[in-house]
């Protein structure tokens, strides 16, 4: 070979050399982006994921406020049952009482009642007594009327003898 030859046998290598560098470079270009590309996915992933364990921590703190809200729920509907309960036992006692009252309230009727028959006999009574008090006034009246026309009459004959 002659020394021309090699002379372009070497350039043709350095320029495949140059060529495969430029390529290398070029790669380790594209290597570098690919990298902080996958540095800056990293980030955010790392980002998502402290986003995603705050939305978890929230989450829990929430359903801990649900399970208060639920145990006070619970609380409420139990006093809520103590109170029905004892809405209940009054109602029993306040229809028990009534029963009591509707029951005097007969008695009273009944009373009252027989009370009214007696003032009507009673009134009847008073009546007839007082048509019995008339009859004996006016029968006093006319009796002493006639006893004194009896005395005038006794008088007249006495003084007429």
């Amino acid at each position: 070979m002659e020394n021309t030859q090699f002379q372009e046998l070497v350039l043709q290598q350095l320029k495949m050399l140059i060529t495969g560098q430029a390529n290398l470079e070029q790669r380790l270009t594209n290597l570098e982006q690919g990298f902080t590309k996958l540095e800056q996915r990293q980030a955010n992933l790392e980002e998502g994921f402290a986003k995603l364990e705050q939305r978890q921590a929230n989450l829990e703190q929430g359903f801990i406020k649900l399970e208060q809200r639920q145990a006070n729920l619970e609380e409420g509907f139990i006093k809520l049952e103590q109170r029905q309960a004892n809405l209940e036992d009054r109602q029993a006692r306040l229809e028990e009482n009534q029963g009591q009252l509707a029951k005097k309230l007969d008695v009273i009727f009944v009373q009252t009642a027989m009370l009214t028959e007696f003032r009507t006999e009673v009134n009847e009574k008073l009546d007839s007594l007082q048509c019995t008090q008339d009859r004996q006034e006016k029968i006093l009246e006319r009796l002493s009327l006639r006893s004194i026309e009896h005395e005038a009459d006794i008088a007249h004959i006495r003084m007429a003898r």
